[in-house]
């Protein structure tokens, strides 16, 4: 496996075990009925804190193991695998987005889609559009590796 693609797999892995982890958080808060927005806080806190750190520390021994291909620059490929991953996160944020001005539009909708009690709309909302930016995240570290696995 490439430098390049091992550096991809790292950031999915941590995304998808931190943010997980996260997520499953909030979940068992609401359902204990203890979910507040100091919670919240800690949980975001730790979130942001233990991604930056574990991304900071497994970047670091990737380029210490891989070193001569992390100093390699980038080609035409890797250029073009790059935009088409660009290109479909950014339509999972576009969905998003849509997604989220229909729920800030239409409150009807949202009392039986996505109510938090206890919550402000404003945490509701935020959570959406992190939800959806990982989403995004998630989606063209997929595609990339899909990608350098096909070899285009």
């Amino acid at each position: 496996m490439s430098y390049r693609e091992s550096s991809i797999l790292a950031s999915l892995l941590i995304t998808l075990g931190i943010w997980g982890n996260y997520t499953w958080g909030v979940i068992n808060l609401y359902q204990q009925e203890l979910l507040s927005t100091e919670a919240m806080y800690g949980l975001l806190l730790s979130a942001v804190i233990y991604t930056i750190f574990l991304e900071i520390l497994l970047q670091t021994i990737l380029a210490i193991i891989k070193h001569k291909e992390a100093n390699d620059k980038s080609d035409e490929r890797d250029n073009i695998i790059s935009m088409r991953a660009n290109s479909y996160a950014y339509k999972v944020l576009v969905v998003g987005s849509f997604c989220v001005t229909l729920y800030i539009l239409f409150p009807v909708i949202a009392k039986f889609t996505f109510s938090m009690p206890g919550l402000a709309k404003e945490y509701e909302i935020m959570h959406l559009i992190i939800a959806f930016a990982l989403l995004a995240e998630i989606t063209c570290s997929l595609v990339k590796l899909i990608a350098y696995r096909r070899g285009y």
